[in-house]
C-alpha cells in the first residue's frame, strides 16, 4: 500500500478503534497510523530523518530490504492473567 488513506478510511479506522476494536498494521501500512493518529508514532524516511506532519514524504518510510529494529508495544487495555 504505502499510500495515504482517504478521509473515509481514516474515519472507519477511528470508529473501529474508538468502539473497542484493535487495528494491527504491518510496516507497509504505516500511513494508516501516521495519517489517522497524527503524532502517535514517529516514522522515519529512507535517510532515517523523522517524517514531520502528514503531507510530506507519504510512502517514504517504506524502505526496501530488511532490518531488525527493537521495539516495545504497550496495550494498556489488555490484561494478562
Amino acid at each position: 500500500m504505502c499510500g495515504a488513506p482517504n478521509t473515509a478510511e481514516q474515519s472507519a479506522f477511528k470508529s473501529h478503534v474508538e468502539s473497542g476494536g484493535k487495528m494491527y498494521v504491518t510496516d507497509f501500512v504505516y500511513e494508516a497510523v501516521r495519517q489517522t493518529w497524527r503524532g502517535f508514532v514517529t516514522f522515519y524516511d529512507n535517510t532515517m530523518s523523522p517524517l514531520s506532519g502528514t503531507t510530506s514524504g507519504v510512502g517514504t518510510a517504506c524502505r526496501g530490504g530488511s532490518e531488525t529494529t527493537d521495539g516495545t508495544a504497550n496495550d494498556k487495555a489488555s490484561k494478562s492473567g
